[in-house]
């Protein structure tokens, strides 16, 4: 048993030099070529003899067009319906949020009864980005008006009622 272990090595060192010598002498793979552009034509081909194309038809002014064809906010005067209701209202509570400043979590918090729920949501989590405790008892006399915004109110006060960790020294 002792002869064999002297052949390991030496059989690994061998299967290493064929495998080397393989990689080396392996007929090597050409790339193909890449094909070239060829030019444009000046202009399109002439259609074939018997062939018509058909004009396209006239376009019709907006005047013109059969009434069912016109959008109906257009036909009964109504203004476009905004997309995004409350927009600026939103923007205005991240961009208080976003100064981290403590002393705006009562304004902050004057959106919390907001008869749109998107921004009561906005307000919402603007306190949670302050991170503060003081914000909790404007959190409990927040407007909610479906179960879904009672629980959303519920976590984020349990949230900052969470003792801040001490800093290391």
């Amino acid at each position: 048993m002792r002869t064999t272990r002297p052949l390991i090595p030496a059989a690994l060192a061998l299967l290493a030099l064929v495998l080397i010598l393989w990689w080396l002498l392996r007929p090597s793979a050409s790339p193909e070529p890449i094909p070239t552009t060829r030019a444009l034509p000046a202009a399109p081909p002439a259609p074939s003899p018997g062939i018509t194309i058909p004009d396209p038809p006239p376009a019709t002014p907006a005047a013109s067009a059969p009434a069912d064809r016109i959008p109906l906010r257009i036909r009964t005067g109504q203004a476009i319906p905004e997309l995004f209701p409350h927009q600026a209202e939103r923007e205005k509570i991240f961009a208080l949020a976003a100064t981290y400043d403590l002393s705006r979590i009562p304004e902050i918090a004057g959106y919390l009864s907001h008869a749109d729920a998107t921004v009561r949501d906005a307000a919402r989590l603007a306190l949670l980005q302050l991170g503060d405790a003081a914000a909790i008892p404007h959190l409990r006399n927040a407007r909610a008006d479906t179960s879904e915004e009672r629980e959303l109110l519920a976590e984020a006060i349990a949230f900052l009622e969470i003792p801040a960790a001490p800093a290391r020294p």
